[in-house]
């Protein structure tokens, strides 16, 4: 009996490690999500109030241009990073502890402005307090830089149709000194109407009826 019991202890000793189920089966899944994450420039972050723990997503470190720290340490160094024309806003938000959305930016090392939009939820115990807070956070530069660009070329242009100055509608004109009236009710040479609502220039010649008729004697 008691070399059967040491017999099955070996065999025992020798089997391969427990595997948890479902660990596995979510790897390939977390790979997937911090693929995602990447290529959405967007990552979360969950902390524990009870227990004073929080987490970063491997992308919201990258994002913020910081290394896994503890949590006291880490959101200090968050909010370093925060714009300083930005942070009060952002700190009176998260202290409201009410769920919000917010933009603002962040100047990394280097000197670098990013542009970063965030929304908060908060799961409450049953006693109506806080207990979890959960937040997304996403690198919006390269979206906030080409409304930039859209906005500077929309202004470019409207400044350009502004100095285009273009004739319409009807024009009194008088039918016998040829004068024509201005918006104000002043009548005023054609040369000089035209040149104040147009680009256009003159060149004074004489044609041939005209010539005609004044250079008779010459």
């Amino acid at each position: 009996m008691k070399t059967s019991k040491t017999k099955t202890y070996k065999k025992a000793s020798q089997k391969q490690p427990v595997k948890i189920s479902g660990i596995e089966d979510q790897e390939p899944l977390i790979r997937q999500l911090k693929k995602t994450q990447k290529l959405g420039k967007i990552g979360n972050w969950i902390y524990d109030v009870e227990n004073s723990k929080l987490w970063w997503s491997d992308e919201l470190y990258r994002i913020f241009s910081l290394h896994p720290m503890k949590a006291s340490s880490l959101y200090n160094n968050f909010l370093e990073r925060v714009h300083k024309d930005d942070r009060d806003k952002l700190e009176e938000q998260i202290n409201s502890g009410l769920p919000h959305r917010s933009d603002y930016r962040i100047v990394i090392p280097g000197g670098a402005i990013r542009y970063i939009h965030e929304e908060v939820e908060i799961d409450a115990n049953p006693d109506g307090k806080p207990c979890r807070y959960m937040g997304i956070a996403q690198d919006i530069t390269d979206r906030i830089i080409a409304e930039k660009e859209k906005d500077k070329l929309i202004a470019d242009l409207q400044t350009v149709l502004a100095e285009v100055k273009t004739l319409r509608g009807i024009i009194p004109i008088c039918s016998y000194c040829k004068h024509v009236r201005d918006d104000k009710g002043a009548w005023k040479q054609v040369e000089s109407y035209v040149r104040e609502h147009s680009d256009a220039e003159f060149s004074h010649g004489i044609c041939p009826i005209c010539a005609e008729k004044y250079h008779r004697e010459d």
